[in-house]
């Protein structure tokens, strides 16, 4: 079991790599071929960065949450405890920085620059300046945009500047290019790259279960060890109970050992 265990630590590592090999085939292998045309980013999508709302008019909790950095992970937007809000009015005076269903977004600054997840909530959110918002209608175009942004996200974080606290432009961002097919290629394209990480994410999964079966089994064996179960039993043992009686027994019935007392000297 514990070389099990070993073995399934390893398989998230794996599941990662196997991701990032399958975008890269993807957009930058044969699943294309040479015959779509590269165009930027910016070409397909309207990307826009955020607003710098001031700190003052921030709520701990509302109506309308404000997306930023922190709250992109695993390719999706999660809205915690540390997140921050805006009153409703915020709508109409910044509505140019309004978040809807379905955009993606990447992060433009700080160790996670070039991270990226689709905002997937009804209500309307803001959209704070170190964040980039990519906006397209069809769903099919959208999630193959999503991928991309996903396979490209070690370039971005090398495309910027800054040092230990890296940053790039949304202009600059908008420039990445990509191939882009035939409306007909780029849905095959979106369910090629869709089904195979379902399969690997359904891999996790079974892994995750695996590691809690292993854990169960563990606990089992022990519980069988100590029941006496793992071995066969000799029916003329005696109990457990029987030999432990007997033992207390037997330092009860010894004499104690008497204690002298150490560096006494005569008074005489």
């Amino acid at each position: 079991s514990r070389r099990a265990r070993d073995h399934l630590d390893h398989i998230p590592r794996l599941v990662e790599k196997y991701k990032q090999a399958v975008l890269a085939a993807a957009f930058r292998g044969n699943w294309l071929g040479t015959s779509a045309p590269l165009v930027s980013l910016g070409s397909v999508c309207d990307v826009r960065s955020g607003f710098a709302f001031a700190s003052t008019d921030f709520l701990s909790s509302g109506p309308v949450p404000v997306v930023r950095i922190g709250d992109i992970s695993d390719g999706v937007v999660h809205f915690s405890e540390g997140s921050r809000y805006l009153p409703e009015e915020f709508l109409r005076s910044a509505r140019q920085f309004v978040i809807r269903n379905g955009d993606i977004l990447v992060a433009l600054s700080g160790a996670t620059t070039g991270k990226s997840g689709t905002y997937t909530q009804d209500r309307p959110a803001l959209l704070n300046q170190r964040v980039a918002r990519l906006r397209l209608d069809d769903p099919n175009d959208r999630t193959l945009v999503a991928y991309f942004v996903q396979s490209v996200r070690d370039e971005v974080l090398g495309a910027s500047y800054g040092g230990a606290q890296p940053n790039i432009s949304p202009q600059k961002l908008a420039a990445f290019q990509l191939r882009w097919p035939e409306p007909s290629q780029r849905i095959v394209l979106a369910k090629q790259i869709s089904s195979a990480m379902r399969w690997i994410d359904r891999l996790a999964s079974e892994t995750t279960s695996a590691r809690r079966l292993i854990d169960r089994l563990d606990q089992s064996v022990l519980a069988k060890a100590f029941r006496g179960e793992l071995v066969p039993q000799d029916s003329e043992d005696e109990p457990a109970s029987v030999l432990l009686d007997r033992i207390r027994a037997e330092r009860g019935a010894a004499p104690k050992a008497k204690r002298g007392r150490k560096g006494m000297r005569s008074s005489l």
